[in-house]
């Protein structure tokens, strides 16, 4: 009797031994696979912080074609390069913080691997798009119209800022902010021989605020709102001072009820057949464009005294 409950004692020892073992090794094999599935964890977290340190969007050029009835744009050309040695993929878009839905993808610096860029553009609609390595592509945005690129009504005037968006699939999102130009406008009266004026718009007050943008071009327009008389041969129409051509040159309406004449430069002299006279009323306009093509308007009713 005693040797049995020796052997079953023996047998329980043994058991316990076994079931110990079998416990540790579980345990360390647990802790293994935890500290495997911690390090590819890490790993990977480690590769898309890589990842994401490496990507580098930058918006060059934005190009907008602008309405200048509707004083607003119609659209941007932009230029968007990527100095990623590994392919970008862009998720999203907005522009002034309005979600771009569709854009045309118009031109790129290297070939797009599978892809054909057509003639009227390569459309992405509601999807990613993939930049390869270190290229750039030039995405066209367009506001209103059957193309609008929003799904809403986006309107894009000559007084706002452009801000652009850019969303990649590792997290990343890359900003740039282009602002306008502010047009400003005097306006002085010269006398020229004993009788005669030259009119002087002076644009020099104009000023570009921020950004590593410059005013490029001043462009005026000038018309007599009181002077509704048919124009004839005989009759001069309104001009820019010729000696001053270094200054801009001169395009007018030969002939029509309300006279126009359109002037370029920071000073611009006009020898309307023989001044501003005192007596009419003109409204003169002023837009001044920057490097970036972004607008500025201003204009003002004058009466010479």
């Amino acid at each position: 009797m005693r040797r049995f409950r020796e052997q079953q004692r023996g047998l329980a020892e043994i058991v316990g031994t076994l079931m110990l073992v079998l416990i540790v090794v579980a345990a360390v094999t647990a802790f293994s696979l935890f500290v495997a599935s911690y390090q590819q964890q890490v790993q990977s977290e480690e590769a898309h912080v890589h990842d994401q340190a490496l990507e580098s969007l930058r918006v060059t050029a934005i190009r907008p074609i602008y309405n200048s009835t509707a004083q607003a744009y119609r659209s941007l050309n932009l230029t968007v390069v990527s100095n990623d040695i590994n392919p970008t993929v862009i998720v999203a878009l907005t522009v002034n913080d309005n979600s771009v839905t569709s854009y045309n993808v118009t031109t790129s610096s290297v070939p797009l691997p599978g892809i054909t860029i057509p003639n009227g553009g390569l459309l992405i609609t509601n999807g990613d798009f993939s930049m390869p390595a270190e290229s750039s592509v030039t995405i066209l945005v367009t506001f209103g119209g059957h193309y609008s690129s929003f799904n809403y009504t986006v309107t894009l005037s000559d007084t706002q800022y452009v801000k652009v968006n850019l969303f990649t699939a590792d997290s990343n999102t890359f900003t740039q902010v282009f602002l306008p130009p502010t047009a400003a406008i005097a306006v002085t009266e010269q006398t020229v021989g004993l009788s005669s004026l030259l009119t002087i718009l002076d644009g020099s007050k104009s000023y570009q605020q921020g950004g590593n943008s410059t005013i490029l071009s001043w462009n005026w327009t000038v018309q007599n709102e009181t002077w509704q008389k048919t124009c004839q041969v005989a009759t001069p129409p309104a001009t820019c001072d010729p000696s001053k051509s270094n200054e801009g040159n001169l395009t007018v309406s030969p002939c029509s009820w309300v006279p126009i004449a359109i002037c370029y430069g920071i000073a611009a002299p006009v020898n309307w057949v023989g001044g501003l006279y005192p007596g009419n009323i003109y409204t003169i306009d002023l837009i001044v464009t920057n490097t970036d093509g972004l607008v500025g308007e201003s204009n003002i009713t004058y009466a010479p005294q």
